[in-house]
């Protein structure tokens, strides 16, 4: 049986906020994604692309342990599939998951955005997607945040098909 991801989306009219599964959601928008990765890119003096990576891979692995916890999806399998699905929920685009250290991005939304803005790139600048893939595996194998190392070695930004990524685990847990 495969899980399927349930989103339980709620609007508080008083605080104007939206909320996925209880966690506050922001509605994707590749113009505000490629906006702040630029911004991201603009301040690397001052660890803009850690910072957005750090701060993705947070508030990810928060939404996405939690809704393992409350719906008790226990199993590798299952909470691969079910990050695989929230990733396109949310709007970042196709995301496959192999458990053993490889991603591949089919489409992002960020990557395109960014073509459609001001072209291809010469590197790749998805550090939200980075972030989630961190939260995923953090998330999948029960360990914390900051244990694996994302690396994009094809990025869709620098003209690739699809983007592929290496999750390579840094830290015992």
């Amino acid at each position: 049986m495969n899980p399927e991801f349930k989103p339980e989306k709620i609007f508080d009219l008083n605080r104007k906020r939206y909320f996925l599964n209880g966690e506050p959601d922001v509605f994707h928008c590749h113009h505000y994604t490629t906006l702040l990765t630029q911004l991201a890119e603009d301040a690397k003096a001052f660890y803009g692309p850690e910072i957005l990576f750090s701060a993705a891979e947070e508030a990810f692995y928060i939404a996405l342990e939690k809704y393992f916890q409350s719906h008790h999806i226990t199993s590798e399998q299952d909470r691969k599939e079910i990050s695989e699905q929230y990733f396109s929920y949310i709007g970042l685009g196709l995301i496959e998951i192999d458990i053993h250290g490889k991603v591949e991005i089919k489409h992002s939304h960020l990557d395109e955005g960014w073509i459609k803005k001001w072209g291809l790139w010469d590197k790749p600048v998805n550090y939200i997607s980075q972030g989630f893939i961190a939260a995923a595996f953090s998330a999948i194998t029960g360990n914390k945040p900051g244990t694996f190392k994302i690396q994009e070695i094809r990025s869709i930004v620098c003209g690739a098909q699809t983007s592929k990524f290496t999750v390579e685990k840094t830290l015992e847990n």
